[in-house]
């Protein structure tokens, strides 16, 4: 640790004191050496890794929620859609049940991805909390709908988004899920079948 003081780049210093706290579990020694490190890095390229490690064990070994949120947030200040800080601090948001915010992450992360799936995944997400922790049945319902959108040939979005569609008698969303698949069917029994569903409703 002296040798740390003196000279703050002791790269063998450091990843020796933290395989000693690692071995030894102690989490706060070990999360406060790692945000120091990254404190005092001339080179502020690798600070954000370092925050990043210090924030998940201030988290993940310590549940001292307050400084994992102070040390995400160094790592956003310097990477403002660093995706694995965004991850975590979704993560730390639903623990909370802070779900407003997980929710505001859960559409920053929607907006950085160029991935369909991974739009999709994060629409699920949001449904899920909308509809299982703020009961919330219509952007539940808004949000299947828009991952289903995203990638129609998964199937599970549009099931739950039907569900809810009809729960509430939205039968004017029901078809436009129903016409939205029929779309990208090419299969004329099926196609028939949406078209049968379709037809009900009216």
């Amino acid at each position: 640790l002296r040798i740390l003081e003196a000279v703050p780049t002791n790269v063998p210093a450091f990843e020796a004191l933290k395989q000693i706290y690692t071995e030894h579990q102690r989490w706060e020694e070990l999360a406060q050496l790692v945000e120091d490190r990254a404190e005092r890095l001339p080179d502020r390229s690798q600070a954000p890794a370092l925050y990043l490690q210090a924030a998940n064990t201030w988290f993940h070994k310590e549940q001292n929620t307050e400084r994992a949120k102070k040390t995400i947030t160094k790592v956003l200040e310097l990477i403002p859609n660093e995706r694995n800080a965004l991850a975590l601090w979704r993560e730390l948001a639903t623990f909370e049940g802070d779900f407003a915010t997980a929710i505001k992450i859960l559409r920053q992360e929607i907006q950085i991805t160029e991935d369909a799936r991974e739009k999709s995944k994060r629409f699920v997400d949001i449904a899920k909390i909308f509809e299982e922790h703020m009961d919330n049945q219509e952007h539940a319902a808004m949000a299947y709908h828009q991952a289903f959108l995203q990638d129609p040939d998964n199937l599970g979005p549009m099931e739950q988004a039907l569900r809810l569609y009809r729960g509430r008698g939205d039968w004017q969303r029901v078809i436009a899920v129903l016409r939205a698949r029929l779309e990208k069917v090419s299969e004329a029994s099926n196609k028939a079948r949406l078209m049968f569903q379709i037809g009900q409703i009216f």
